[in-house]
């Protein structure tokens, strides 16, 4: 089976029930992605939650930074005035890792 394809579908269905009824996608996610990787080969079984949340987690990094970036345009908006636009970036900030930088 072309499992790329469950993947992409996977994530078409949880983005569409996370918007449409503000359910987590983890709440979908995790336990479809569980039985996904058990019955292919080539997942270890001792590992096969530990993948799925992980992606469940990688998936919520890329989430929150739009969020963020949304919720400081706004910020940026409301303070300056709506001509305004911020640049989020990769930044050094020694002690902190990972750091980042808006202006």
């Amino acid at each position: 089976m072309l499992w790329w394809l469950a993947y992409i579908a996977l994530g078409v269905f949880t983005g569409c029930f996370a918007g449409m009824l503000g359910i987590g996608g983890g709440l979908v996610m995790v336990p479809t992605l569980t039985m996904m990787f058990a019955v292919q080969a080539g997942f270890p079984a001792t590992e096969v939650l530990h993948l799925a949340l992980g992606t469940s987690m990688a998936a919520i990094l890329f989430t929150s930074l739009a969020s963020l970036r949304g919720t400081l345009d706004h910020f940026a908006q409301a303070m300056f005035g709506e001509g305004i636009r911020t640049r989020m970036r990769p930044h050094y900030f020694p002690f902190t890792e990972p750091s980042g930088e808006v202006d």
